[in-house]
């Protein structure tokens, strides 16, 4: 536990941690400038947070909003074995170049980066969407998703740079409240123009959003320019420790998608070389950044901060305990309750709605309390009583029965979206771009644990579907029903569900079974995932977070040291 961030309930005046202390003044921002020169204030703020807001939506719904399609894409292109890849190839490069994104802001600025990023990822959406083959459609994805590393990354560094940290949990529940509810609206649109449309709607709907973003950036977003010439900021990031994270990221993500895919087993050659190199490229990069790098891409004073890693444990196993859900609840109400695209995201519409609610009102308490610690373990306790009411679904639950079980999963997801995040930033060190290394460590938490929970969700499901199939084709006492599966290929309804409907309502209703106890072995993992959450989330700092005192000149000491 925290035991040197012990503090008074009621603490002494003169240990109230405030904003206008000097060391607060003159703290660097990373770029040549201080962090009080990027604050905002007034219509400003308003039209700057629009724009990150916006930003931050892409990339939510971008992550969900092509589960109803895959198999639609998948048939048009005839290559339903690789629709797998319309997701990873996403997520790949969104992992591998978040850490990258957090020195090249200090470098170049944050508006630089982010107006750049939003053109790459508008030009991946551009390419998806006018894609005529399924190996077009995956480089679009790939493409967007090295966009989507530095939407991601550095919208949330502008929204925790543009206010003192006594007004940021507002914001940061603003944050988590555009990113957790269009991350859970992708699915319903996605139907939407998966049934009244077409499925590239999907990735055309991109453009407008991200125009919009741009244009209320430049004109909201002024901050200092970075300090330097051209080649002078160049200079400042380090390439090799970029190539070898990058390098050995996509090698570990490779072999975990081929993996489990099934494309390849698990013990074949190519699998076992691809985490061989990608484990040496790592360990080649913990020993280059924090040894021999100038500007290391991963600060040791960021890593050295006990509870900066508990808030990235929490972080990266929260939103792996809430993405797997996510996606296998669409495949739950589509083959198992047999509900079009449109229906299922309407059916979803719950966990919105307790998302929404987490959010807003963690953010307030947060903010009028001062507190963080508290809400980050009531999250990390309710996170597994959210996937333990998604346990109980069975092929027999009613619809109003599903609006009881997915409101408290959405209700946890908003609280815990947000929490570890602001702590984290308490605790960030005082050091010339702390505050950016630390936001920037966090994002790639969160990105590798939905990039990992993504694949082993997969892998979970798919070798749980298949052992129960293989199982009920030797064991089934019905031999009408035997000879109707006998010649069933398991791995054929992975590729496509419309198989399941060519049996007897009998038959169906027996497959339908194994089907949902294969969904909730994916949220036996989630479940796994949020006990570990819940773990890391007692080591959280209990600093408070200081107070808007604008005429304290008290230095920041006792109870803001720990």
């Amino acid at each position: 536990m925290d035991s040197s961030d012990k503090e008074s309930s009621t603490p002494s005046p003169e240990k109230e941690p405030t904003l206008n202390s000097s060391a607060s003044k003159n703290l660097g921002a990373g770029d040549g400038t201080t962090l009080e020169e990027q604050y905002l204030t007034g219509y400003k703020l308003i039209g700057c947070l629009v724009a990150i807001l916006s930003c931050l939506f892409l990339i939510g719904i971008d992550q969900t909003i092509i589960i109803p399609l895959l198999t639609i894409v998948g048939n048009q292109f005839g290559a339903t074995e690789k629709i797998g890849w319309i997701s990873s190839g996403f997520s790949f490069s969104l992992t591998v170049f978040t850490p990258f994104m957090g020195t090249f802001s200090m470098a170049f600025g944050r508006k630089q980066t982010l107006s750049v990023s939003v053109i790459l990822f508008e030009a991946g959406s551009l390419v998806s969407a006018l894609s005529n083959s399924m190996s077009m459609l995956i480089a679009g994805r790939v493409l967007t998703g090295l966009g989507g590393a530095g939407i991601q990354s550095i919208s949330v560094i502008i929204a925790s740079e543009i206010t003192p940290i006594s007004k940021r949990p507002i914001i940061m529940a603003l944050v988590a409240l555009s990113f957790s509810v269009s991350s859970t609206l992708g699915p319903i649109i996605g139907g939407a123009f998966a049934s009244n449309v077409s499925w590239r709607w999907a990735f055309y709907i991109n453009l407008p959003i991200g125009g919009v973003a741009v244009s209320l950036l430049f004109s909201f977003f002024n901050p200092p320019k970075p300090k330097g010439t051209f080649w002078e900021k160049c200079k400042k990031i380090d390439y090799f420790a970029t190539f070898l994270i990058c390098g050995g990221l996509i090698f570990i993500l490779l072999a975990l998608t081929l993996g489990s895919s099934m494309q390849y087993p698990w013990n074949s050659g190519i699998v076992i070389s691809f985490f061989t190199i990608g484990g040496l490229l790592t360990v080649g990069f913990c020993i280059w950044n924090f040894k021999y790098s100038f500007n290391p891409l991963i600060s040791k004073e960021v890593i050295k901060v006990i509870q900066i890693n508990a808030c990235a444990m929490t972080t990266g196993f929260a939103f792996a305990a809430f993405i797997a859900p996510t996606i296998y609840l669409s495949v739950y109400l589509q083959v198992v309750h047999e509900m079009t695209p449109m229906r299922t995201g309407i059916q979803i519409l719950p966990t919105v709605i307790g998302v929404v609610l987490g959010s807003m009102f963690v953010g307030i308490f947060m903010r009028v309390t001062r507190y963080t610690k508290p809400f980050s373990v009531s999250a990390g306790i309710l996170g597994p009583v959210g996937i333990g009411c998604l346990l109980l679904l069975r092929t027999h639950t009613t619809t109003s029965q599903m609006i009881g079980l997915f409101t408290p999963f959405g209700i946890v997801t908003g609280v815990a979206s947000q929490v570890s995040f602001m702590s984290a930033q308490q605790k960030a060190p005082k050091v010339n771009g702390g505050l950016i290394l630390t936001v920037t460590y966090m994002g790639f938490a969160k990105c590798l644990g939905a990039t990992l929970t993504a694949n082993l969700a997969d892998t979970v499901f798919s070798t749980s579907l298949i052992r129960k199939i293989n199982h009920l084709i030797q064991t089934e006492p019905d031999p009408i029903i035997a000879s109707e599966i006998a010649n069933l290929n398991p791995k054929s309804l992975l590729q496509s569900s419309k198989i399941l409907f060519n049996f007897s309502n009998e038959t169906i209703g027996i497959i339908k079974e194994e089907y949902n106890s294969s969904i909730l072995n994916v949220l036996y993992m989630s479940l796994a995932f949020s006990i570990v959450a819940m773990i890391s989330s007692l080591f959280h700092t209990n600093k408070r977070i200081p107070k808007d005192d604008k005429k304290s000149n008290i230095p920041n000491n006792s109870t803001d040291e720990a």
